[in-house]
């Protein structure tokens, strides 16, 4: 299970980073073109953005539940570990 989802999160988290570079190249193009053109390209990575953004989110969802499944998460309550030594 951990490395379904584990292989889940890294596809995911991968695909978010990519289709990132993809919108930044968008604009750019569309600040180079200009006019309608640029805004239609323009229009496109704002279509592009809320796909990333739906794809990061499942990233993170899948990031979440493999670190509670695993349980190697920081807000684990667990007393103190105490020394059996007794001095110093």
């Amino acid at each position: 299970m951990k490395k379904i989802l584990t292989a889940c999160y890294g596809a995911l988290a991968f695909l978010s980073t990519a289709l990132a570079v993809v919108i930044a190249l968008l604009f750019l193009v569309a600040l180079i073109l200009g006019g309608s053109a640029g805004a239609t390209v323009s229009e496109w990575a704002g279509t592009t953005a809320k796909w990333s953004i739906s794809v990061a989110a499942g990233a993170v969802l899948v990031g979440v539940v493999h670190t509670y499944l695993s349980r190697e998460h920081s807000l684990t309550a667990a007393p103190p570990k105490t020394s059996e030594s007794g001095g110093s």
